[in-house]
């Protein structure tokens, strides 16, 4: 775990890298429309998305395994009827 600069906010290693576009995207925004900025803006949106739904689907598989581990667990065996 990692601490930002408010020491605010805590954040896990896996998340830096979604830190880190969200910084440049904010830095980009605080700079206003320029010349290739809303070009930038745009590839570093998409990247951001792409490392969200690559980052946060290993837990929804996970999830979903779970799930069915559970769903097995809850079924009846025939020596328990």
């Amino acid at each position: 775990m990692s601490k930002s600069n408010s020491g605010a906010v805590a954040t896990l290693d896996f998340e830096q890298p979604i830190v880190e576009i969200e910084r440049q995207i904010a830095a980009l925004e605080a700079r206003g429309e320029g010349e290739g900025v809303s070009d930038e803006l745009a590839t570093l949106y998409a990247t951001r998305e792409t490392i969200l739904t690559k980052t946060y689907s290993i837990f929804l598989r996970g999830r979903q395994f779970e799930s069915l581990v559970i769903q097995r667990v809850r079924r009846p065996w025939i020596m328990s009827i």
